[in-house]
């Protein structure tokens, strides 16, 4: 019982070296931790209200502990010899502390080995308009993300400026100029730092998450001056993604927004990931990429009839989630649900 120093040592490499994803710790309970979607718990290791306070102050810089302090939210990467980790620190309705942890890769890896998410690749050769990744919490749309980013910058000189809560993979040197920006050191607002970033020479703008109104006006603004702007989202498909952004305006200016939408929108890309019997996990994905058709169909808001333009678009590269599902089901020789 309890969390000694050493024991959370143990358990931060053991996660990293059997391909855990998350690991949670929480005061009180077992410690649990996610390896290919199954949640399991570590029940010899139980913190204590003590453990969990000296865990705090090991964590925490004196900058981050105030601002834990203030906000009882924290967010940030820690490393641990050659590893490195994403937290979240909270609170519980009761005051207790919780953990929950994110394994990360220690290298970036290349789109060729991420299964369907290398379709990413497709939109290498985009240099303006608004390229969006999305899917559900723990999908590996930062993953997705990191690599394609560094796949540009394997093959073009160019300036990106990469806006991360926090920070996860650090990009390796190159032949582009990768300015790494974390919300909480280097600014305190998405909306903030995609205005500094436009007076700063970008060529491509990565957005970590289009959360909130401002953020993804600034976003597509960006876009329609002639940058490239990737950004994550969590929605499950493209048409709900676009649903969302539509929402993001007031009703008397949702038009307007579709139209601007659609002149900047160059593809969606969706993935889910889902246990396979070779072992791990396999990636399916949703791809929308920007045609006539889909234009027009946004500017009218209709916005259900892109599932159609997607099973249709196999020859423009798009495909429907369920049909990305059903090529994983083939190549892994089972029914995936």
């Amino acid at each position: 019982m309890g969390l000694t120093n050493d024991d959370f040592e143990r358990i931060m490499l053991c996660a990293a070296e059997a391909n855990v994803a998350d690991v949670h710790i929480t005061e009180g309970v077992p410690v649990y931790w996610r390896r290919y979607g199954a949640l399991s718990p570590l029940r010899e290791y139980v913190p204590s209200q003590q453990d969990m306070r000296r865990l705090l102050n090991r964590l925490l810089d004196d900058d981050s502990a105030e601002y834990f302090r203030k906000k009882l939210n924290a967010d940030f990467s820690w490393n641990m010899g050659k590893w490195r980790y994403r937290f979240n620190i909270s609170r519980l309705y009761d005051g207790r502390l919780s953990f929950a942890i994110r394994t990360l890769a220690r290298q970036i890896p290349e789109l060729s080995e991420l299964g369907q998410a290398g379709l990413l690749r497709r939109f290498l050769k985009l240099r303006q308009g608004l390229l969006l990744i999305t899917g559900k919490t723990s999908n590996g749309k930062t993953t997705s993300a990191a690599a394609f980013i560094n796949e540009l910058n394997n093959i073009d000189d160019l300036h990106i400026i990469t806006l991360e809560d926090p920070v996860e993979f650090i990009f390796p040197p190159g032949r582009c100029l990768i300015s790494q920006r974390e919300l909480g050191k280097s600014f305190y607002s998405y909306a903030a730092a995609i205005k500094n970033a436009m007076r700063q020479d970008p060529d491509i703008i990565y957005i970590s998450e289009l959360r909130d109104t401002e953020t993804v006006r600034l976003a597509i603004d960006a876009a329609a001056t002639g940058h490239l702007v990737v950004a994550t989202m969590h929605t499950a498909g493209a048409v709900e993604a676009l649903e969302r952004l539509e929402g993001m305006f007031s009703a008397d200016e949702r038009a307007a927004g579709r139209s601007m939408l659609s002149s900047v929108l160059k593809g969606v890309c969706t993935q889910q990931l889902f246990p396979v019997k070779s072992g791990g996990l396999g990636c399916a994905v949703e791809i929308l990429t920007s045609n006539q058709s889909v234009r027009s169909l946004i500017r009218a808001g209709k916005f259900e009839q892109l599932t159609s333009v997607m099973q249709a678009g196999g020859k423009q590269g798009m495909q429907t989630m369920q049909q990305g599902i059903a090529q994983l089901s083939l190549a892994e020789g089972f029914q995936v649900e």
